[in-house]
């Protein structure tokens, strides 16, 4: 009975104090959705980079453990470890990468949803 009321009230109008899922579909929530899905790939290729990197450490200490007097299996665990450590720079030499353009440029690019929402033509 209160809703038929307020439905009078206000000229028919009962959608006032439902919500028929519209925030679902607005343009503020895309966005938001948008950061959530950039943040969880780059948290996801972090991580990735990181198992790989102790993989490949304690893949390239075993090597040189059981190198002995083997000079080539010696110089392949460090090259192992080397090339571990270096993607693992490079993965998050990129995420800084990106902060920097973005903050140089005016994107937030590490959070693009908000700044792709500012954009105006």
């Amino acid at each position: 009975m209160l809703s038929i009321v307020h439905a009078q009230v206000n000229g028919g109008d009962i959608s006032n104090g439902f919500d028929f899922g519209q925030s679902w579909f607005s343009v503020a929530n895309s966005f938001s959705t948008f950061d959530r899905i950039i943040s969880i790939i780059i948290a996801v290729i972090t991580v990735v980079a990181g198992l790989w990197f102790i993989f490949t450490l304690i893949i390239g200490g075993i090597g040189i453990i059981t190198a002995s007097d083997n000079k080539q299996a010696l110089e392949e665990g460090r090259k192992k470890i080397i090339t571990g450590l270096i993607g693992l720079v490079i993965v998050i030499a990129g995420i800084f990468l990106a902060d920097l353009i973005g903050t140089i440029i005016g994107l937030d690019i590490l959070n693009a949803g908000s700044s792709l929402q500012n954009l105006t033509p």
